[in-house]
């Protein structure tokens, strides 16, 4: 599809791929912004590509790797739609959870609906049957990797329909009408820190959407409440072979903490509106253990419930373990951001009508997650997400559709014109 003479579909998979093979991962754990060098790499060439376009209000966070743009309105009127100026946000890094380096983008040409089978990790497959979004792109081009790390989907799909949007939006023979539009690209957003320096006097919208979503048309408005738990054993440790009575062992406590969440409670076993305790990394030996875990629910009731469920699992495993001594913190991540959301109905049917204008059916979906907009939304920026053709993240079976990439980048130019 041609617009102002920019073929958005050529244009944002050439920038996607681009994007892709730049490894931004980010470290978790790590007290910085950002958490890893690498992802200025790919701050830089965004700047100096904001540059090109002809924006000359681009700015280059270089302490905490944070892009701020703004394109400026070419309206020789005030809206009324109560909306603008509106924000599009997406951020750089990638997860912690598999690797982003040497990262291959591998372009499967009209997608025949079968299973892809990666050359370079034979033991790897990706089929309709565990991801069904598949059949949808039978006849289209999906992007995976090559199998030995991620894509990076998550959020560069994102990036780079932005990119391709303001392209077309600060081309000087652009005949769209629009408001003030600010652009901001994140660092750190997979371990928790996307917003630790987000500046909003740079970015003074009324309202912002991330890019950072699955399916066509898919909306999100609503995002887990998410807290984390960090869990540490402490023990006493002698030599084996004159432990009797004397050696604690904090890793029985642990294993049998691990064991003590309810399997109905697990990521694996729970979907749609069921929240969640997930262990996500483990360091254990004798004299002291330790365990990372996030706890997830909708509703803040149930998460409060899920605390105290805790709570009470760390006082059962310290009763049953005699000298152990177990210590709890429970921090919040982000809060579901529904609750402002929804106040705000001029932007749901803003943003729904938009999404009609590229052709699709909008539908909401509750996100099993959270987005930068979460935070954001609690900041005083509220943001809804928006859909970007990502599927199966953090993962080496990753891929995007570029066909719902092209819907993306009509539905920012949508929503341009419409605020």
């Amino acid at each position: 599809m041609l617009f102002n003479g920019i073929d958005i579909k050529k244009d944002v998979t050439e920038r996607f791929i681009k994007y892709a093979k730049i490894n931004t991962q980010a470290e978790d754990g790590s007290e910085k912004v950002p958490s890893t060098k690498c992802q200025h790499d790919l701050a830089k060439i965004l700047f100096d590509e904001l540059k090109s376009f002809g924006i000359k209000d681009v700015e280059y966070d270089t302490n905490h790797c944070y892009i701020y743009a703004k394109i400026p309105s070419n309206r020789s009127y005030k809206s009324s739609s109560g909306i603008a100026p509106v924000a599009f946000i997406a951020h750089m890094d990638t997860s912690p959870e598999s690797s982003g380096s040497g990262v291959k983008p591998v372009i499967h040409k009209n997608y025949d609906g079968k299973v892809i089978k990666y050359p370079k990790n034979p033991k790897l497959s990706l089929s309709p049957q565990e991801s069904p979004q598949l059949l949808e792109e039978k006849g289209h081009d999906i992007i995976t990797s090559d199998g030995t790390t991620l894509l990076g989907a998550d959020d560069k799909a994102g990036v780079a329909e932005i990119m391709t949007a303001a392209k077309i939006l600060s081309a000087k023979n652009c005949d769209i009408e629009h408001g003030d539009i600010y652009i901001v690209f994140t660092p750190d957003e997979e371990v928790g820190n996307g917003t630790a320096h987000f500046n909003l006097k740079k970015c003074p919208a009324k309202f912002a959407y991330t890019l950072d979503g699955e399916e066509a048309g898919e909306l999100n408005c609503e995002t887990f409440n998410a807290r984390a738990a960090f869990i540490e054993f402490h023990g006493v440790n002698t030599h084996p072979g004159t432990a009797h009575n004397r050696m604690k062992n904090t890793i029985y406590a642990l294993s049998d903490f691990i064991n003590k969440i309810p399997r109905s409670m697990r990521p694996e076993t729970t979907k749609n509106r069921t929240g969640f305790f997930h262990p996500l990394r483990i360091e254990a030996d004798v004299e002291c253990s330790k365990v990372k875990m996030i706890i997830r629910d909708f509703d803040e009731k149930k998460m409060d419930e899920k605390c105290e469920k805790l709570k009470q699992i760390v006082k059962q495993i310290e009763s049953a373990h005699d000298g152990i001594k177990i210590g709890l913190k429970i921090t919040d991540q982000y809060q579901n951001m529904g609750v402002i959301i929804k106040k705000h109905p001029k932007l749901l049917k803003l943003t729904e009508e938009a999404v009609r204008l590229a052709g699709l059916k909008p539908f909401y979906r509750a996100i099993r997650g959270g987005t930068d907009g979460a935070r954001l939304t609690f900041m005083g920026l509220p943001t809804l997400n928006l859909f970007a053709g990502m599927f199966n993240p953090h993962s080496k079976n990753e891929w995007a559709s570029t066909r719902i990439m092209q819907y993306a980048v009509l539905t920012i130019l949508n929503i341009s014109t419409l605020a």
